[in-house]
């Protein structure tokens, strides 16, 4: 287990929670990038 997996995990248990908020509030997009990038930052530092 590494970096790159914990990300993984993190963006795959985000991403679900998020895909239901962004059917409810758009601005959960905007949220999920953010997530997205910020996961791929820890991942590659």
């Amino acid at each position: 287990g590494g970096a790159l997996e914990l990300a993984l995990a993190f963006i795959n248990t985000n991403a679900n929670a998020l895909s239901i908020s962004v059917k409810i509030n758009p601005n959960a997009l905007a949220l999920l990038a953010l997530v997205l990038s910020n996961a791929w930052a820890l991942a590659l530092n």
